[in-house]
This record gives structure tokens, C-alpha cells and sequence, in this order.
């Protein structure tokens, strides 16, 4: 049986976290459901586009440091949105890939 999680190249890590995030017109609270070195699930009923630029603010249990990453929304879904985090260099890529393995 294939399914979406069988075919992603990083595993996500389900979750219950903060995340504030803004377009470029409004900024939002809500919850990431799980989380990824590459991406996260934002649990919302706002209809935002795919493709749309958001700009992210949330912390790990496994870090006292906030996270802030650009990201890019993947795909929507009467869930949520999910995002592609857009890494800046290789040391936020490494922070992020250190942290989300300690969940």
C-alpha cells in the first residue's frame, strides 16, 4: 500500500505546537500538527494559496530557541496547510535537522 507519508523523503514527527505566522497582508495563531526537517503541517481553516510565501515563528520542546523560517504552502487541505520550509544556509538547515530529531 502507498501512501503520501510511505513516499515522503523526510519523516514527519506528529505534534501540538504554537506557530505564528504571517502572509504578506495578515498574520495568524495556530497549531502545527507534525513536523518535518523539511516542512510543517499548520492545522487552520483560513484559505490561503499554494505557492504563497508565509513567514514562521515557533519553538521545540527540544530547544529553549524560537525558530523563524520562511516557508512556501505545499498543499491545502480542509485540515490545514502544509508547508515547505524555505532554509536559508546550511547552519539554520542543521539547527532545524538537529532540533526536530530530538521530538
Amino acid at each position: 500500500m502507498n501512501t503520501s507519508q510511505e513516499k515522503r523523503s523526510y519523516p514527519r514527527k506528529s505534534c501540538f505546537l504554537p506557530v505564528n505566522y504571517a502572509t504578506a497582508d495578515r498574520a495568524y495563531q495556530e497549531f502545527i500538527q507534525d513536523v518535518s526537517t523539511s516542512g510543517a503541517f499548520i492545522e487552520t481553516r483560513h484559505l490561503l494559496s499554494v505557492g504563497q510565501k508565509i513567514a514562521m515563528t515557533f519553538s521545540l520542546p527540544s530547544s529553549q530557541k524560537n525558530i523563524k523560517i520562511n516557508g512556501s504552502i505545499a498543499r491545502t487541505t480542509s485540515q490545514g496547510l502544509g508547508i515547505e520550509f524555505m532554509v536559508q544556509d546550511a547552519a539554520q538547515k542543521e539547527f532545524i535537522n538537529s532540533k526536530i530529531a530530538n521530538i
